[in-house]
Parts: C-alpha cells; sequence; structure tokens
C-alpha cells in the first residue's frame, strides 16, 4: 500500500495523486486527509485513491477521537475486522458509541451546504468585527479567502514596529489574555487569525482588545530598552557560534553562522534536523536572533535572545 500526504501537493507541484496512481497502477493508495475536507463525492477517491482518512475532529468539529476511512469496501471492511469490537491489535484505540454517532452527524452537517454557508457567513462576520476594531495607526489587516488547505477565511495582520517580532506577539497573547494564535502560519511581523474557535462577538471584541494591549505594551518596552542602551556601540557577532539547546526530553548542539552589517545580524541556522535561514540585531552586548525553518510545510521559528560575556552568549531560547 501506497500513502499519500495530501498536503503534498500544495507544496510540491510535481507530486500528484494522479502520477502517483499511474507509476503504482494496481497497488491501493490511502491518502491522509486529516486536516482536509471530505465531499460528495469525494476529492481523492474520484482522483483515484483506493482510501482517503479525515479526522472527525478538526474542519468537521466531531469528537476529537473520531476519524472516517472512506472508500474501498474490501479494504475498509479488512481495517474494521482488526478494531473494535473484534479482539484485534485496533481494539486499544476504539472509541465510543456516542462519539461515533458524534462523528457522522458532524460529516453531515459538514456536507450539507446551507449549514456551510451559514459557518462561513459567522467566520466572515466575526473576523470583520476584530479588523474593525483594530487601531489603523498601528496594524494592518486583510481577509484572506478560504483555500483548499485551509478551509476558513483567515484575518492577517500585520504592523510596521520592526522591533517586534510575531513570535512575541503570539507568545504575550497567550501568557496575558490565554488566546492562543495559529503561530505556525505566523512570519517575522505578521499573525494570521482563525476564526474557527471565536464563539461570538464579545469574543471578537476579547482579541481585538488583547492584540492592540500586547502590541503598545511591546512597543513601549522596545522604546524604554532603546533609551536604556543609549548609544552604545554594538560588539561583534560575526562567525561562527556553537550552541547548547535544551529541549524536555534531550539536548542537542546546534551551529550558527552570523554575518554583521552594523547592528544587522543575518546568516544560517544548522541543527540536528533541520537547517534554516537566522535574523536578528545587535544592541550593545545584546543579540536578539530569529531562526526560521521549515517542517512538514509550514514555517517554524525559534527566538534567541542573550547577552556576550567572555566569548560566551547567555542564554537562551524562546520557543
Amino acid at each position: 500500500m501506497i500513502c499519500f500526504l495530501g498536503r503534498a501537493e500544495a507544496a510540491d507541484s510535481k507530486m500528484s495523486l494522479e502520477a502517483m496512481r499511474e507509476r503504482v497502477d494496481h497497488l491501493p493508495i490511502v491518502v491522509d486527509a486529516a486536516g482536509l475536507s471530505p465531499g460528495k463525492p469525494d476529492p481523492w477517491l474520484s482522483r483515484g485513491a483506493t482510501l482517503s482518512i479525515y479526522s472527525g475532529g478538526k474542519y468537521l468539529r466531531g469528537p476529537q477521537s473520531t476519524g472516517l476511512l472512506i472508500g474501498s469496501e474490501q479494504l475498509a471492511r479488512a481495517a474494521w475486522a482488526n478494531g473494535p469490537p473484534h479482539l484485534s491489535f485496533g481494539r486499544a484505540m476504539k472509541v465510543g458509541k456516542e462519539e461515533i454517532v458524534g462523528a457522522v452527524v458532524a460529516l453531515e452537517a459538514w456536507l450539507t451546504p446551507p449549514l456551510r454557508a451559514n459557518d462561513e457567513q459567522k467566520w466572515l462576520r466575526l473576523l470583520g468585527t476584530i479588523a474593525s476594531k483594530l487601531s489603523p495607526d498601528r496594524f494592518h489587516v486583510s481577509i484572506q479567502s478560504p483555500s483548499w488547505s485551509a478551509l476558513t477565511p483567515r484575518l492577517k495582520v500585520s504592523w510596521v514596529e520592526e522591533r517586534i517580532a510575531a513570535d512575541e506577539i503570539v507568545a504575550r497573547m497567550l501568557r496575558d489574555f490565554r488566546i492562543q494564535l495559529p503561530d505556525f502560519y505566523s512570519s517575522e511581523n505578521v499573525v494570521l487569525i482563525d476564526p474557527f474557535n471565536v464563539v461570538d462577538d464579545e469574543q471578537a471584541h476579547l482579541v481585538a482588545k488583547s492584540l492592540d494591549t500586547v502590541l503598545r505594551n511591546l512597543q513601549s518596552e522596545a522604546e524604554n530598552d532603546s533609551e536604556a542602551a543609549g548609544p552604545k556601540a554594538h560588539e561583534s557577532f560575526a562567525g561562527l557560534w556553537s550552541s547548547t539547546v535544551t529541549f524536555a526530553g534531550r539536548v542537542e548542539e546546534h551551529v550558527m553562522e552570523l554575518t554583521q552589517e552594523g547592528a544587522t545580524i543575518s546568516g544560517f541556522y544548522r541543527g540536528d534536523i533541520f537547517d534554516g535561514s537566522i535574523t536578528g540585531f545587535a544592541v550593545g552586548n545584546e543579540l536578539h536572533l530569529v531562526a526560521k525553518h521549515q517542517a512538514d510545510q509550514m514555517e517554524m521559528y525559534y527566538c534567541f535572545e542573550g547577552r556576550l560575556r567572555g566569548g560566551v552568549v547567555l542564554k537562551g531560547l524562546l520557543g
């Protein structure tokens, strides 16, 4: 059997289900479409897939522990025979009858056009509420339409202040207001707001007010830091640096190759698994860096801050 990641098509123009089907002939192909949208008819089965798998708890908004296996009756029955209520290895992964019913109801609702239209109108209204409450002096906003891989509209929010990075915004929103922004869609000065879990206008107002507060606080801190730093000359951080990164379950040795022009720093970052670019700036003996790398069609960022003392930067990593 061939396992095909549905999102791979969006990331690689040479990767397509049709090309895969042509190459493997009669072999069964199962498509991992967990975070994508089932259809009627199913978009993957109609293009040559043998089976397609969807999460019941993502866009369908059914119970989180459920999923859907759609396609070949023979293979679906084989999967069923190895799961509950049968005494096979899949029994440990069983879900309750109530959850099964919930997943079926969620699928029916997702495939009902009037209900989908109501959802989309609600999402657009909530995003419009957030956008209207953000100060145009500090923020630039635009609504992104749903796409094949992002099934809800999103609010793109950017700001002019170059000293404030998106990861700082995301971290402060979670720390100060318990609001989680989707950090894996953010970039240096852009965050995307997903309306999926915003329930009503009151919550939309809260998101906008919190975002405005976080940006104002970070601007004030940046200005105070600049005044405190004064006209101190920048240390030289150019060169090859090794860094020790301590994760919850392991320690890794990473490498940074930096170049510096004035206060501006750029270069390359190499970890045990990922490579990527690195940008940042120096203020006196303080170093501020953001490393970026690609992981599973997502951009991931690590923010490093520290002070130079005796040839060593201490410390650390803001995830």
